[in-house]
Order: C-alpha cells, then structure tokens, then sequence
C-alpha cells in the first residue's frame, strides 16, 4: 500500500491495482449528437429551418473586409448544441470566414473575429431577424 496525500485527507492506494489509461471502457459507445433532440429541434422549425436557409442566400457579412471563399453557410452566434437557435442568432459567412482558414469565427474564436472585422456577430444577427421579418410582413 503507498499513502498518497490529498490536502485534508490520507488515500491508501495498492499499486497492484490501479488502473492503466483507456482501461475502463463504456460497454456502448457514447452518442455524437442527441438525434431524438436534434429531430425534434428540426421539426418545431427551430433550427435549418426556412430562416436558415434565407440567411445562406445572403452575401457573406464581411466580403469587404477580406477575400471571400467558398459557399455561404450560416454562423450560429451561440451553439446549435448549447441551445441557439436560427431566428436572432445566425450571420451568413462565406465558409472562410466560417470555418475554412486562419482568419475564421471558428479558428480563432468570436471575440477575436469581433475584433479583427470590427464586427459585433450578436447585434448583427439580431438586425437579419429584424431584415427578415421585414421581408415576412410584405
């Protein structure tokens, strides 16, 4: 037995018995993505929705500010998987500026990308919402 201390307490640990690393394994692999949600997300028409598929036809938001490259995709300003829905919280970008290259939202992260483009992506996703139901009420 070797005593190994924790502030605030002794744990008596066997060296026989320790485990290796990867050594405890989930008897089924652990799901990518919640379908069940995913699906029902689909069919309220919370997200890829018809909003979604209006900001893809948009041109990408900072194509002055850099060389755009490749297909317009729509940036959730907060996750799809941390709740975030299309309606008041999608941008379109080019998928450079997406994913793509050094200078993307998701390569260098949104504050940066803020910063860099002199953009602000929240209150600009909230002025498409605004494009949009503007274009809805015609």
């Amino acid at each position: 037995m070797t005593k190994v201390s924790i502030p605030g307490s002794t744990l008596r640990v066997d060296p026989s018995k320790r485990l290796k690393r990867g050594e405890i394994k989930r008897s089924t692999p652990m799901p990518r993505e919640n379908r069940k949600r995913k699906q029902k997300r689909a069919v309220e028409g919370l997200v890829y929705g018809p909003y979604h598929r209006w900001i893809e036809t948009l041109p990408c938001h900072i194509a002055g500010k850099h060389t755009c490259g490749g297909r317009i995709v729509g940036h959730h300003v907060k996750h799809v998987g941390n709740g975030g829905q299309d309606y008041g919280n999608e941008v379109p970008l080019c998928s450079d500026a997406h994913t793509d290259s050094g200078i993307a939202v998701h390569t260098q992260g949104p504050d940066s990308f803020d910063t860099m483009f002199n953009v602000d992506l929240k209150s600009e996703a909230l002025r498409y919402a605004t494009m949009w139901d503007e274009r809805e009420g015609e």
